[in-house]
């Protein structure tokens, strides 16, 4: 068993690019047209006409099938299969909160707005001042929870930190005027991007009398 969520994240990135490949190999195997055409596509792109007269699409099919080194070009990518906030959930219902569940996030998802909850319908769309949609939920107890997963520093990535700061402008707004509120709101905030500056920097917007409301923290810190 992973004692870290490093080590779970890790292992379960490992399983999920073997469960990719083997996909990849059926799809060579099937000649899938979608295959086909990534393969066509890379060839055109960043291959020579010589590279490509000494590599045929025929060819890269049966190496994807028989040579590792191939794969990486074609296979489906972890990142962009949610793997980061699936392996948060994990960890989190494993080791913290067993109810914890996967929100929607539009309709039937809830948010900030005008420091208030707002749940997301047909009929009461988001409002254009909300915050992203939170990502979990413990109905036991009463949390809301937005997970990030960062690696590297870069416009996408702040725009993601500055989200962060939206969701606790609103939080610490909504205590003010609910000062009695049972809801807990967490921000999960893994990856390097995460350093002990930009954490004390959300902690700084955080009044000391609602750190056990609005809590800054991380799965790393969620250990079983």
């Amino acid at each position: 068993m992973a004692s870290t969520f490093a080590d779970y994240l890790r292992g379960r990135w490992n399983e999920c690019i073997q469960a990719n490949d083997a996909e990849l190999i059926l799809a060579a195997q099937k000649r899938d047209k979608g295959l086909l055409e990534k393969i066509e596509n890379h060839r055109n792109r960043l291959m020579t006409e010589a590279e490509r007269t000494e590599l045929s699409v025929d060819a890269f099919l049966e190496s994807i099938k028989t040579e590792s080194v191939y794969r990486p070009f074609f296979r489906k990518d972890p990142s962009k299969q949610s793997i980061h906030q699936t392996c948060q959930i994990e960890w989190l219902k494993k080791h913290k909160y067993g109810d914890t569940v996967l929100m929607p996030s539009n309709t039937n998802g809830w948010c900030f707005s005008k420091h208030k909850l707002h749940h997301i319908t047909k009929a009461t769309p988001r409002p254009s001042d909300a915050t992203k949609t939170f990502d979990i939920h413990s109905p036991s107890e009463k949390v809301y929870g937005t997970l990030k997963y960062t690696s590297e520093p870069g416009g996408a990535q702040d725009n993601q930190f500055n989200d962060v700061k939206h969701f606790i402008e609103q939080a610490v707004g909504y205590y003010s005027v609910n000062a009695l509120a049972e809801e807990r709101f967490e921000f999960y905030l893994d990856g390097e991007y995460y350093t002990t500056k930009k954490r004390e920097e959300l902690l700084a917007m955080i009044p000391a009398a609602l750190r056990s409301k609005i809590v800054i923290t991380n799965c790393e810190s969620s250990k079983p």
